[in-house]
């Protein structure tokens, strides 16, 4: 038996990221051994709507999150949010974002 770990196992990347670019790259990150944590706000990721559906599940949703938790944080009104943030930023931690291109 091998005792061998995944290639990012020690690696916590919290994923802001929204639509298709990337949640791809947090996708392929979780795939590869990182603890992704998905942050959607109180609404939800708006690709959750996204149609196809399966079992009342957005099937585009699922392909881009599956491996990563996921967690709801208001971070506009809820200083719990704002907190958690901090703790995460004190640790050794990955951020990703979407961003505007230029």
């Amino acid at each position: 038996m091998s005792n061998r770990t995944d290639a990012l196992d020690s690696v916590r990347v919290v994923d802001f990221t929204i639509v298709m670019s990337g949640p791809m790259c947090t996708r392929v990150l979780a795939d590869a051994g990182a603890d992704v944590i998905k942050i959607e706000s109180p609404e939800g990721d708006m690709v959750r709507h996204r149609p196809p559906f399966r079992g009342g599940i957005s099937t585009y949703f699922a392909a881009m999150n599956c491996g990563k938790r996921s967690m709801v944080l208001d971070l506009h009104t809820a200083p719990r949010g704002g907190r958690r943030l901090a703790n995460w930023r004190s640790r050794r931690t990955s951020w990703s974002r979407t961003s505007d291109p230029g």
